[in-house]
Order: C-alpha cells, then sequence, then structure tokens
C-alpha cells in the first residue's frame, strides 16, 4: 500500500497522461516479493533475458514521439491512433496529426479524446469551413463540446454567414481559453450594434492594439 501512495496525487491531477504514474510502485513491489523469495541459480536466465529486451526496447523509449508511433505501428486502435496524433499536435505536425486523430474516431469503438486539438489541426490545414465539417462530423461521433471545439466551430460557422447558427452555439460552449469565439462574438455584437458588449470585449483583450488591428482587418 506505501508504494503507491506517491501515485494517487499526480495520477488524479494528470487525467490520462497519469496512468502511467500507476507503473512505479512495480519496483517496490519487485524488491518485496525479491525479499521473501529465495534466489536460485536458475534464475540468472531472468535478468540475462530481460537486459536482451531493454537493449531491444530502449529507441523506443527514447522520446514520446517514438513511443507512441511504435505503438501505434505494433498495435493500431482507436486509443494508439488518438495517442499518437497527441504527440504530433504538440510536435506542430498538424496534418499527420488530424488524420490520425479523425482515424480513431472513426473507429467502431472511438477513443474520444483530444477533440479541440483535432478541430485546431484541421482549420490550420483546411481553413474555417473545412474545420466546421469536420467539428460536425467529431460532434455526431460523441465528443463534448469543449470551449476549444466552440471556438473553431464559431470561426466555421461566422465563414460560412451562418450568424444566427453562431450566436446559439456561443451560449452554449463553455469558455473558449483560445478567444476565437469572441472574435466571432465581437463580429455579431457589432452587426446588431451592441457596442456595449463589443467594447467588454476589447476592454478584456490583452492586446487592444491586435485587437483592433484584427477587427479592421
Amino acid at each position: 500500500f506505501l508504494v503507491w501512495i506517491p501515485t494517487l496525487l499526480p495520477t488524479m491531477l494528470n487525467g490520462m497522461h497519469g496512468d502511467r504514474y500507476l507503473y512505479l510502485p512495480l519496483a517496490g513491489i519487485s524488491f518485496a516479493i525479491a525479499c521473501v523469495v529465495r534466489w536460485k541459480p536458475w534464475m540468472w536466465i531472468i535478468p540475462s533475458l530481460w537486459v536482451v529486451v531493454i537493449q531491444l526496447r530502449i529507441p523506443n523509449w527514447s522520446n514520446d514521439l517514438q513511443l507512441w508511433s511504435s505503438m501505434y505501428l505494433q498495435k493500431p486502435s482507436s486509443f494508439s491512433a488518438v495517442s499518437y496524433a497527441h504527440i504530433l499536435y504538440n510536435q506542430k505536425e498538424y496534418q499527420k496529426a488530424a488524420v490520425l486523430y479523425q482515424e480513431g474516431y472513426a473507429e467502431s469503438v472511438p477513443y474520444l479524446a483530444g477533440c479541440g486539438p483535432y478541430l485546431v489541426s484541421v482549420i490550420k490545414i483546411l481553413g474555417p469551413e473545412g474545420a466546421l465539417e469536420a467539428g460536425e462530423w467529431s460532434l455526431e461521433r460523441g465528443c463534448a463540446l469543449s470551449g476549444t471545439m466552440g471556438g473553431v466551430l464559431a470561426l466555421g460557422l461566422a465563414s460560412s454567414q451562418r450568424w444566427g447558427d453562431a450566436e446559439q452555439l456561443i451560449s452554449l460552449s463553455p469558455p473558449d481559453p483560445t478567444k476565437r469565439m469572441l472574435v466571432v462574438e465581437g463580429i455579431i455584437a457589432l452587426k446588431k450594434g451592441r457596442w456595449d458588449r463589443f467594447g467588454e470585449i476589447r476592454t478584456g483583450w490583452s492586446d487592444k492594439n491586435n485587437f483592433d488591428f484584427y477587427f479592421m482587418e
């Protein structure tokens, strides 16, 4: 029980990435087993084989990119595809990431993580209208609407002149950390002559000069 305690907090705080901490107690459990099992000469086979396995696996364990690419190639599944896509997204390889996200979501049992980064990848490649189509498809597959997704979808709806749908989406979506949604909300406020709301959005923007330039464009 004691060897498991240090893993509980990082596991809870790191969400889906915290599960790797659950492997840390295995070393302590191994020591505990070793204390009660008497050593036999034939047991030298175990560490010998283990050294061989580690040497063969070291290239795949060198970094996250190698780890998940090898995982995806050896055991392709919705989980490995989406997990590999996360790493590619962090490496700014958006086209490859978008393909893998879509592959993972299209499985009969989809692994629905990273829906926001998926849409960000798509909008960087195909633009707002492509992201809108991808977003509607991912919601149909079961993705939960997040702030990041809402921001990208709002841009897609705005680019298609679907202002009513954009306004409804903004009212339903969680806050968008990337502020894409605020851009669309600002445009809607201008179209309706709601200068007070437009002023609130501008005041809350960290860089007002950038904000003004964006809207003049």
